[in-house]
C-alpha cells in the first residue's frame, strides 16, 4: 500500500525556503524547490521518502533548522493506516464483541487495582482490603468469561502457568538470572 502524505511548506517575509525530497538512502530523488517571500508549496511523500525543510534568512542563507512537520506526518500516517472503526464494526462478531468485552474488563478492573495498591504503596494510606478483594473478584469474574468465550478451563491456565515456570525457575527458586534468562521461551523472545 502506497502512503500519500501531504507537507506543507510556507516561506514568510525575509526568509527563503529550501524543500528537499529524499528517500530512505538519503538520495535526493529531485531538484530542491525555492520559495520566496509569501510563496507556499505543498509536496506528497510516497512509502520511505522523506521532506527536508530549511529555512533560511534572507541575505547571507543561513539555515535556521526547521524540521519537517512531523505532528502532520505522523497525523497523516494515523489516518491512512488505522483501520477504520466502520469496517471493525462491520466485521465484528457476537463472539469478537464477548471477547473485547471481557478483555478490556479486565484491564479496566486490574486498573482499579493498581489504583488501590499505588494509594497504599505510594500515599501510604492504609490498604483498602475490601476495596482490593472487590477489584480482584471483578478481575476474576471478566477472566471467567474470557475463559468461556475461548473454551478454556481455569485448571488448564493454572497447569500451563505451572509448567511455565516450572521450566524457568526449575525447583522454583526465585533468581534475577532466571528471570532474566526466561528459559521457557525460545531464544530471541
Amino acid at each position: 500500500m502506497t502512503t500519500n502524505i501531504k507537507v506543507s511548506a510556507h516561506c514568510a517575509s525575509n526568509k527563503r525556503v529550501t524543500i528537499e525530497r529524499v528517500n530512505s538512502s538519503n538520495t535526493f530523488t529531485e531538484p530542491p524547490i525555492h520559495l520566496n517571500d509569501g510563496e507556499t508549496y505543498e509536496v506528497v511523500v510516497f512509502d520511505d521518502f522523506v521532506v527536508s525543510v530549511r529555512e533560511e534568512l534572507s541575505g547571507d542563507r543561513k539555515p535556521v533548522g526547521i524540521a519537517p512537520p512531523t505532528q502532520e506526518i505522523h497525523a497523516n500516517m494515523v489516518v491512512a493506516l488505522a483501520k477504520p472503526g466502520e469496517t471493525i464494526r462491520a466485521e465484528l462478531t457476537a463472539h469478537d464483541a464477548h471477547l473485547v468485552h471481557m478483555t478490556i474488563g479486565i484491564s479496566g478492573e486490574a486498573g482499579e487495582l493498581l489504583d488501590a495498591i499505588k494509594k497504599a504503596a505510594v500515599y501510604r494510606k492504609p490498604l483498602d482490603r475490601a476495596n482490593v478483594i472487590e477489584e480482584l473478584g471483578d478481575i476474576e469474574f471478566y477472566m471467567e468469561g474470557l475463559r468461556q468465550g475461548l473454551g478454556i478451563t481455569r485448571e488448564e491456565t493454572l497447569q500451563a502457568n505451572i509448567a511455565k515456570l516450572s521450566k524457568r525457575y526449575g525447583q522454583f527458586e526465585y533468581s534475577d538470572q532466571a528471570a532474566q534468562n526466561r528459559a521457557d521461551k525460545p531464544e530471541g523472545q
